[in-house]
């Protein structure tokens, strides 16, 4: 358990977190390169935080240690400010949506892990294939600055009580598991979750309510076509870009 945040970011693209219960700067988190457009606490872990930004990336922050955990960017991501973003209820993994009209979908744990575990030793860390949930649970380890020496300060710190800063190597994720462009035909300013399905809005006011389809959704979906077999297998690194379009709202 931790004091009541608030996290406050804007055109500078510095987010500062101010501790409500003592009504005072908690810390200061930079790395973005641009205006932060919009930040989100895990759902399942109040110590994590999301936060996108008009250069083109989101970044995942663990506020107990002081850490940027993880910058989701690159090659398959936005290629424009990303604008909206939005857990998934099992904190897991999140969406995000941008100037570029695409509608991503990014992965922090697996399905099966949990984000409150934090191991004490490095033989309790499983590597994982891009390395955020690796770096997510090595971020709970680290020594900041300020908690060198002992925890009492009224006294000095032993051998056993002192403690030397630690080094965290931020990790790169640039590959989401879903990509797509066919919702809107403009910027998407908005996305959320609501179970494992998507609302998002665009320039148009209209709401759509729809579902992403991974990779063996669309497999079954080829089968009722009669794609061939081969077509599957040779797509099958593609990120999945297909959607089931369940209802719009206007607004």
């Amino acid at each position: 358990d931790g004091p009541p945040l608030l996290c406050l970011a804007g055109v500078r693209g510095v987010i500062k977190v101010i501790d409500t219960y003592r009504r005072s700067l908690f810390m200061t988190l930079a790395g973005h390169g641009d205006e932060i457009t919009d930040m989100k606490f895990s759902p399942t872990n109040e110590w994590l935080l999301l936060t996108s930004s008009k250069d083109e990336s989101i970044r995942l922050w663990n506020l107990q240690r002081g850490v940027n955990v993880a910058v989701f960017t690159g090659h398959d991501g936005h290629r424009g400010q990303v604008l909206s973003i939005d857990w998934h209820c099992s904190g897991t993994k999140f969406v995000s949506g941008g100037m570029d009209n695409m509608i991503k979908m990014w992965k922090v744990l697996n399905d099966e892990g949990d984000q409150q575990t934090c191991p004490e030793s490095q033989s309790d860390i499983v590597d994982d294939e891009d390395g955020v949930e690796t770096a997510l649970r090595k971020s709970f380890q680290v020594t900041p600055d300020n908690w060198v020496g002992c925890v009492d300060s009224s006294k000095p710190p032993s051998g056993s009580e002192r403690k030397r800063p630690s080094l965290f190597r931020t990790v790169y994720r640039q590959r989401p598991y879903f990509s797509t462009n066919k919702v809107h035909t403009d910027y998407v300013d908005c996305v959320q979750f609501v179970g494992d399905l998507v609302l998002s809005k665009s320039v148009h006011n209209v709401v759509v309510l729809w579902k992403p389809l991974l990779l063996h959704e669309e497999t079954e979906q080829n089968y009722h076509h009669k794609q061939a077999d081969h077509q599957n297998t040779k797509n099958s690194n593609r990120i999945p870009s297909s959607i089931l379009f369940l209802r719009e709202f206007t607004i």
